[in-house]
């Protein structure tokens, strides 16, 4: 009886790279004047001022917003398909219980920023100001935060599964009961975590380990105490 050489092919590991916004290369100018009252935002170019402005459940696709001011907006719910948002304003911004697909946040400034309850699918940010961001119960697939700043960022319960925290200040994050399997914290700050005890399955480095470890103390409460002090 013939041997059988047929190999079985390894399962292929899903890549956790975010995907792009997929946007056309030309695309309708509009500013704030234009889109206050519009529901659908549909493959527009968008600048403008939107500080405090009431646009939540806005459906928004195929749009560059660039430098776009929406401090305090009120975004809830809104459904964001292919967006990629350029060196906006989105401090307090409200953006809970959104839809995000393929977005992308680029040199944004976010401080204070709600993505609570929010669904996030194929998202990145990079190079943004996320002080103090609020991701609690948020669930992420394929999201990527590189070179950014997340001091005091909150993700209390959010599903950072497979998540990619590159480079990024993390000191005194709140990773309480968060779902972290699979992620990478690699080259990031870990210093005063809150619920470090509950980060679990993640990657790190080795120069992050006595960072990490001081955070892990804290949060079972243990003491280090030197028996001969100088």
């Amino acid at each position: 009886m013939a041997e059988n050489s047929t190999k079985r092919s390894s399962p292929k590991t899903a890549d956790p790279n975010p995907l792009a916004p997929r946007l056309r290369s030309a695309l309708e100018r509009r500013t704030d004047e234009d889109l206050r009252d519009e529901l659908d935002w549909t493959e527009f170019d968008i600048s403008g001022e939107f500080r405090s402005a009431d646009l939540q459940r806005r459906e928004v696709t195929g749009c560059l917003l660039r430098r776009c001011q929406l401090t305090g907006a009120n975004l809830q719910r809104c459904r964001l398909i292919d967006v990629l948002f350029e060196e906006c304003e989105l401090s307090g911004t409200d953006l809970g219980e959104a839809g995000m697909k393929r977005v992308e946040f680029r040199n944004c400034r976010m401080s204070g920023v709600q993505i609570s309850n929010a669904r996030l699918a194929d998202v990145r940010f990079t190079n943004c100001k996320l002080d103090g961001a609020n991701f609690r119960m948020a669930g992420a697939e394929r999201v990527r935060f590189e070179s950014s700043i997340l001091t005091e960022a909150d993700f209390h319960s959010a599903n950072l599964a497979a998540a990619r925290i590159i480079g990024c200040d993390l000191t005194g994050a709140d990773f309480s009961q968060a779902n972290t399997a699979g992620a990478h914290l690699v080259g990031s700050v870990l210093v005063d975590l809150r619920g470090a005890s509950g980060i679990r399955g993640v990657t790190i480095d080795p120069l992050q380990v006595l960072p990490l470890a001081y955070s892990l103390f804290g949060s079972l409460g243990i003491t280090i105490d030197d028996p001969n002090p100088d």
